[in-house]
């Protein structure tokens, strides 16, 4: 059964979609295969790359920092949820 732990490896996983997206600019703007490429077009393609790196480092900085406060506060203990999944704050009485 997964833990915490695994759950903190995952996400700490997640992080190198931005050194794939390094790794696709510096293919794009480094390689001599794309050397003929018009210089508007290689700041064009650049940029957008920058911002899907910029764009993924926000998404990522926020999934930590949730994942942070919810180990302080205790939220991904498993005492807080019932047998089918649901956390009790939020389960009726049936559940």
């Amino acid at each position: 059964m997964k833990d915490r732990l695994d759950l903190e490896q995952e996400i700490m996983n997640v992080w190198n979609i931005i050194e794939d997206i390094d790794m696709i600019a510096c293919y794009f703007c480094d390689s001599p295969k794309y050397a003929h490429m018009p210089g508007d077009i290689a700041d064009d393609l650049a940029n957008k790359l920058l911002g899907l790196k910029e764009l993924y480092t926000l998404r990522f900085d926020r999934l930590w920092d949730t994942f942070e406060k919810c180990v302080a506060n205790k939220k991904l203990d498993r005492d807080e949820y019932t047998e089918s999944g649901f956390r009790k704050e939020y389960a009726g009485p049936d559940t």
